[in-house]
């Protein structure tokens, strides 16, 4: 059984307007020596990420995610602000992002003002160990044809300047804006692998690793593969299932190894591009078939493939549980979407306030 780490990016809103709205004090040091994990600064002046420790079973990276978000609620209260988990701010101001002060965020605004002025947007990153970097290859290839349906069970962004986008992750389209995104290509090994990545690195469309935006990659600093294809959560449980789902995945992979089969890349990317449209609630590609199927039977087929790998890990019938749940409750699109319908961005606000400790 592998190790997981999640890193998760949250809002800091103002209480009132539920803008984005940026701390007077700092926030960083909110009880950081009675936590296990990392806090970090973000992008934006209004965000802030949490990196857990290492985890190996649910309730690790529950215990871990749930008590930083309670010290993160607590903080901002008392500033008059709010923390949320969600994928794109649903309101945000006139005026430009406030770009946090450092050299790299700073150099990559001035390389891409456009973008960097309005990217309010928010992610999820988990890391599942690995033993080298051959098995984050054999992994990465085995997960390119999964990375739609996890998007689509992340999805948590609907709203964009306080409207629907008509898409269930708004933060997934913004990011096709990028230089280097979606779907990474399937790569021999890991000479490929760092080959392809150099040729990339060597152009002058992105200033660095960081900037490549492909949904997943070997981590740089530490023996993992990096899943980067979801929203930022509302509840800590759902971000725990998709940390165990990737787990899932990765050992699968490496454990029980199969033969890959040649995925078109353009079919992935039109799957990836329709599970940001529609979430759980609307057909999705299934890449093996190359036809629409139900996410009932699409999250099925997923179960069922990496049955052995939760098996030996002991979260089988923990991952099967959530999911009939996220089938039933919807994933956070949804959720957002039924509150908006109740009583606007506020109820939605709400929601996501509630929902941060859960």
């Amino acid at each position: 059984m592998n190790t997981f780490g999640v890193e998760e990016e949250f809002f800091l809103l103002d209480g009132e307007t539920g803008l984005p709205a940026v701390p007077r004090g700092e926030l960083l040091g909110l009880g950081t020596h009675r936590l296990e994990g990392e806090i970090q600064k973000e992008w934006l002046a209004c965000q802030i990420e949490f990196a857990t420790g290492v985890c190996q079973s649910p309730q690790d990276g529950l215990d871990q995610l749930r008590t930083f978000r309670r010290k993160l609620a607590s903080a901002a209260q008392a500033e008059g602000l709010m923390a949320v988990g969600l994928g794109a701010v649903p309101a945000i101001s006139t005026e430009t992002a406030t770009v946090t002060d450092t050299e790299r965020y700073q150099r990559i605004a001035q390389h891409m003002p456009g973008i960097a002025a309005e990217h309010y947007l928010s992610g999820q990153h988990i890391h599942v160990g690995i033993e080298n970097r051959e098995d984050g290859i054999v992994a990465m290839n085995a997960l390119r044809p999964w990375l739609p349906l996890l998007l689509a069970i992340s999805a948590n962004s609907p709203y964009w300047r306080a409207a629907d986008t008509g898409f269930a992750s708004w933060r997934t389209i913004q990011y096709r804006r990028w230089s280097v995104q979606g779907i990474p290509p399937a790569f021999k090994d890991s000479r490929d692998y760092d080959r392809r990545l150099g040729r990339v690195l060597a152009s002058d469309v992105v200033l660095d690793s960081g900037h490549v935006g492909w949904a997943m990659r070997l981590s740089e600093n530490q023996p993992t593969v990096e899943i980067r294809v979801a929203d930022s959560q509302m509840r800590a449980a759902d971000s725990v299932l998709l940390a165990l789902l990737v787990r899932g995945l990765v050992d699968q992979a490496v454990k029980y190894p199969s033969r890959n089969r040649e995925f078109d890349p353009e079919f992935l990317d039109i799957a990836f591009w329709q599970a940001a449209k529609h979430g759980l609630d609307g057909p999705l590609l299934n890449p093996w078939t190359s036809s629409t199927t139900s996410t009932e039977a699409f999250l099925q087929t997923l179960l069922t493939h990496i049955e052995p790998a939760l098996r030996d890990s002991g979260d089988y019938e923990y991952v099967r549980q959530e999911l009939e749940e996220t089938v039933r409750r919807g994933n956070g699109a949804r959720r957002q979407r039924q509150a908006f319908a109740q009583g606007s961005l506020s109820e939605l606000l709400q929601l996501a306030r509630h929902e941060l400790e859960l």
